[in-house]
């Protein structure tokens, strides 16, 4: 979603009016992630309410941690969506590139569909630069097992030192074509 928002500024071309603005890069990206971030918490957060009433999926461990965790992968996620908007110069692009970049990934090698422990070694290695492994670890420790940040403290700073990674290329890029 970030990247269709970013990628639609461009071809309207009032993106041009932005680098009018005394905004810095990192002002910007934050104006365009907020938002969304906003939205996702609540979207997720009414998920897992609905399969906590609908389906008995047990919540045994912290509100706190869980919305925490749930922040930090959202605010990861939603920076991949900033980065491929510096890529894409349509939203037909930015779509395309979300689709492979994330959604594929994320149901094939986060673990979500199919055990990371079951897959050849090459494949588990690439399952790190998934973000939605990490998170999922951490979202079963906290929901199933009531797990506290000593358990699945790890996951967390996975998602943030690959947030890191891609907020700073976004906001590299984001520099340059301002």
């Amino acid at each position: 979603a970030t990247a269709l928002a970013v990628v639609r500024e461009k071809e309207r071309g009032t993106m041009e009016s932005l680098r009018a603005t005394p905004l810095v890069a990192i002002e910007l990206l934050a104006g365009k992630t907020l938002p969304y971030l906003v939205v996702s918490f609540a979207a997720a957060s009414g998920s897992l309410l609905l399969a906590h009433l609908l389906f008995a999926v047990p919540v045994r461990g912290s509100l706190f941690w869980l919305a925490f965790v749930m922040l930090v992968f959202l605010a990861v996620s939603l920076s991949w969506g900033i980065l491929i908007s510096t890529l894409a110069d349509t939203q037909q692009v930015a779509f395309q590139l979300g689709l492979l970049s994330s959604m594929l990934p994320t149901l094939l090698l986060s673990g979500f569909i199919f055990p990371i422990s079951s897959m050849p070694a090459a494949l588990r290695l690439v399952t790190h630069m998934v973000p939605a492994r990490y998170f999922l670890v951490a979202l079963r420790e906290i929901l199933l097992k009531g797990a506290g940040p000593e358990v699945w403290w790890n996951q967390v700073v996975g998602l943030l030192v690959y947030g890191a990674v891609v907020l700073g290329l976004a906001t590299f890029r984001t520099v340059r074509s301002l």
